[in-house]
């Protein structure tokens, strides 16, 4: 009797640990400008999660370096609840009638990195350290969305001078490792009005139709000086080296790399719901097979000084594979054609793994204060992120 105790105390006692939830913790500061929210616990993050129906024009600073390997014991396993974002295990706005609230506040990261995040959520799509930051937004079904000409690069590059725009800054996260729905990315789900500097993402996401290193979907925002660091893992999905899906968006500055691969599972379904066109090819639950594209999905966004070093891994090759954006919404970009598994086009920003590695083929771009070449790399390096790489 005494053994069959001392056994079922030890069962309970080893399954404490996934059934673990970290309590939130108020942090210190009163959110305003001149005295932010400082953020140097993981239970300040759990509180900004909880409280981020309050966080319209609040300020938050990280403070340190934050560990969040624990976060693999919470939520039943689940891990990292989003922040700004309904979970099933977060309902209370919608028993209410009400949508949840995106976070709608400034972040500053203070240069610090945040490790180890994990995340299980393979039935929610659109998880992310951040799941909405600003407006609850979707792309337009329309189409007028990739129509550049209605959307000037002038006006684009205003983007980044807005008073009222939503601030993400000089934080980076490093080691993620996510497993989400349909929808993944590295920083944030969806993105409205923001501003987004000096940000990084480095680990493995995992999703089912698309993932991106950045965001998935994004309006009316401007980033600069990021990056992402991505091994894409997926079983339908097409990879985005920045945003999977934008609408009146700016890159500046900024830069992919990682590694994917073309799931066999596009010629030979091994799950059930997959039906095949007339061309042969598969598709998720009556969704097209989406693009692997080493900037940018689709919509109407601009890019300029930016590249894409991901590397393409396998045999398995896909006719929608689209290295660089349209010709008339890049500036200056690159992408190295042997690394993405495509033809080399001269003069259209495909480059060789040898040409990516010279400074004088990036023309334009400001090596001084911005970019570096450091010898034995494989592409330029930013220089506000090389603390982190």
């Amino acid at each position: 009797m005494k053994n069959s105790f001392v056994f079922g105390l030890a069962l309970i006692l080893a399954a404490l640990p996934l059934l673990a939830k970290n309590e939130p913790i108020t942090p210190p500061g009163e959110g305003t400008k001149d005295s932010p929210y400082l953020i140097s616990k993981m239970e300040h993050l759990v509180w900004m999660q909880e409280t981020v129906e309050n966080s319209y024009r609040k300020y938050y600073k990280l403070t340190c370096d934050l560990d969040a390997s624990e976060t693999k014991s919470w939520n039943n396993g689940k891990g990292f609840i989003p922040i700004g974002m309904e979970t099933p295990s977060n309902k209370r706005f919608r028993e209410k009638g009400k949508n949840y609230p995106p976070f709608l506040g400034n972040f500053d990261g203070g240069g610090h990195y945040i490790s180890n995040l994990y995340i299980r959520r393979p039935e929610e799509d659109y998880a992310s350290f951040f799941g909405k930051v600003g407006a609850d937004w979707m792309p337009s079904s329309s189409g007028d969305q990739q129509i550049l000409g209605k959307f000037p690069r002038e006006q684009a590059r205003s983007l980044m001078n807005r008073d009222n725009a939503y601030v993400i800054k000089d934080l980076a996260l490093l080691n993620v490792d996510f497993t989400i729905g349909i929808y993944g990315a590295g920083l944030a789900g969806k993105l409205t009005d923001c501003q987004v500097s000096g940000c990084y993402v480095s680990g493995t996401i995992t999703a089912n139709k698309a993932i991106a290193g950045l965001a998935i979907t994004v309006m009316r925002s401007y980033f600069s000086e990021c990056a992402s660091n991505i091994t894409y893992e997926n079983r339908f999905c097409g990879v985005a080296g920045f945003a999977a899906s934008s609408r009146e968006a700016y890159f500046c500055d900024c830069y992919s790399s990682g590694k994917y691969k073309v799931p066999e599972s596009t010629i030979d379904p091994k799950h059930i719901g997959e039906v095949k066109d007339k061309k042969g090819l598969w598709h998720f639950k009556g969704n097209w097979i989406w693009t692997y594209s080493g900037m940018h999905g689709g919509g109407n966004a601009f890019f300029e000084n930016c590249y894409s070093n991901m590397k393409q891994q396998g045999s398995q090759r896909s006719q929608y594979t689209t290295p660089m954006p349209k010709k008339e919404s890049v500036l200056n970009c690159y992408c190295s054609a042997d690394n993405f598994g495509v033809s080399k086009e001269p003069n259209d920003g495909i480059i060789s793994n040898e040409n990516m590695r010279k400074k004088e083929t990036f023309k334009g771009w400001d090596f001084e204060n911005i970019w570096e070449m450091k010898s034995g790399r494989k592409a330029p390096s930013l220089r506000k992120l090389e603390k982190w790489m």
